[in-house]
């Protein structure tokens, strides 16, 4: 992607899903620190679903559960899954638990 001068944008959203695929959360997460996830302002160009799982999943992996609620809170919204939809449901309770500790 360097060779091709690809945006910012473009790496840093391959490099969170190329994180998670390779389990490496760490770079999963800073990919989307990067992506300014956290910040429902910042338009993304992956679709709202899959960056909340994404970023998520990252976050929770790396021990940054306020993270993974800012995401929450900034992305699920934008998910177009109606209220009450399980994932979400799901994702709430995992950084809930996660912020319980």
């Amino acid at each position: 992607m360097s060779d091709n001068r690809a945006p910012a944008e473009v790496r840093a959203s391959v490099e969170l899903l190329g994180g998670l695929r390779a389990l490496d959360l760490e770079a999963a997460a800073k990919a989307a620190d990067r992506l300014r996830v956290t910040d429902a302002t910042v338009p993304q160009l992956l679709p709202p679903s899959v960056l909340v799982d994404a970023a998520i999943a990252a976050y929770l992996g790396v021990g940054r559960p306020e993270s993974a609620r800012a995401a929450f809170d900034a992305l699920a919204p934008k998910t177009g899954r109606a209220q009450g939809d399980v994932r979400n449901l799901v994702l709430e309770a995992l950084v809930g638990a996660a912020l319980e500790r």
